[in-house]
């Protein structure tokens, strides 16, 4: 350019601050998920116990009793769990939707990370309060609860536990268990999360389903559902990646098909931190009924495939 007189070495060294300004700017996954909004976990459960007591006004003109003594987890979760049950209440809204002549939403799922800004999952708790109040509107309900105030030193595990109450809450609501069809396509969307990893990978699927069971029952699945998820943490740790216990969890008796859902959340939640190790890109498909037909006995089955899917993921088969 006319008039500018800048020697080599100095062009060099101008462009190179320019390129490292340029990737701090645009930045990979990590530095979007790092970036933002730095919302605290207390911040994000008094909006949780927003949509609680929203809710109740909803229970109330429905003539629905809130439950009491509702079970509560004790793990250290991270806030990619807490977006996966915000996920599910957003299908028991959808459930509530349906059985009340209201159009179907999608609810939306977000790219993998390896790290989630809780801002995100603020964000899915407005999404939330949006659904509550246009039902409101819908069934003619006025009344208002005020903003609770912000208790510091809230974690995500005491989000998740106000979720968790809220999504039984929503069973009651809908007088109905989750049915097998909407677990069923909750297990479709991690079926197709880990058949597309491994064709990522190319790895050679040979595996089949098994054989289909009958008579199966809630507590069968759920068993499963941990095999899959004790599949999905050691290939995390062969990726060096950090990984949850999800012991509390686990139990031996009265499991019920929201246990299962929960379940394959968590699982669904954590291969997405495999695919952020993998630098997977690609959104896990929203669920879709695929018919009214499903099972506990096909859920069982499709578990089971999934397991044996994982099963063909090894050190060499990543690395090479």
């Amino acid at each position: 350019m006319m008039g500018l007189n800048i020697s080599e070495d100095r062009f060099l060294r101008y462009f190179m601050l320019y390129c490292i300004a340029a990737i701090l700017i645009l930045g990979g996954s990590e530095a979007v998920e790092a970036s933002g909004n730095q919302t605290s976990f207390s911040e994000v459960y008094a909006e949780a116990v927003w949509i609680h007591k929203e809710l109740s006004l909803i229970q109330r003109h429905m003539g629905v009793s809130a439950l009491e003594n509702v079970e509560q987890f004790n793990a250290v979760l991270k806030p990619h769990h807490v977006m996966a049950k915000s996920y599910l209440v957003l299908v028991k809204l959808n459930i509530f939707r349906s059985n009340n002549g209201l159009p179907r939403i999608t609810p939306n799922a977000l790219e993998p990370v390896r790290r989630l800004n809780p801002a995100l999952v603020y964000g899915q708790t407005q999404r939330i309060l949006t659904e509550l109040r246009i039902i409101k509107r819908h069934f003619g309900i006025n009344g208002q609860t005020p903003k609770p105030d912000v208790v510091p030193g809230k974690k995500p595990i005491d989000v998740f536990n106000r979720l968790h109450a809220i999504s039984l809450d929503l069973d009651a609501l809908n007088n109905q268990q989750i049915d097998p069809p909407y677990v069923f396509a909750e297990v479709m969307r991690l079926y197709e999360d880990v058949s597309y990893f491994l064709r990522q990978l190319g790895i050679k699927d040979n595996t089949f389903p098994p054989a289909r069971q009958s008579n199966i029952i809630p507590g069968d699945s759920f068993k499963v559902s941990f095999g899959v998820m004790k599949e999905i943490q050691r290939i995390q740790r062969i990726l060096g990646a950090s990984h949850t216990s999800f012991s509390a969890f686990d139990k031996q008796q009265d499991v019920v098909p929201s246990d299962v859902f929960n379940m394959v959340s968590m699982c669904l939640a954590e291969f997405q931190i495999v695919k952020a190790h993998m630098k997977i890109t690609r959104i896990t498909p929203a669920a879709h009924l695929l018919t009214n037909n499903k099972t506990p006995d096909d859920i069982y089955q499709l578990l089971r495939w999934i397991r044996r899917k994982l099963r063909l993921v090894q050190a060499d088969t990543i690395q090479g």
